[in-house]
């Protein structure tokens, strides 16, 4: 599961993957940087 953050804050993506967690669900993964920090780490995206 993937969470984002567009602002530098990023305050409600971190609550987010912190409540995720305590449910249970694993392979969570939290960019500050946004769509900018994943497009800079080449990871797949689909434009349509």
């Amino acid at each position: 599961m993937v969470f984002y953050s567009n602002n530098n804050a990023g305050d409600v993506s971190i609550e987010a993957t912190q409540i995720v967690s305590e449910c249970g669900y694993q392979r969570l993964f939290w960019f500050g940087g946004g769509f900018v920090e994943w497009k800079d780490k080449e990871y797949p995206y689909v434009i349509e």
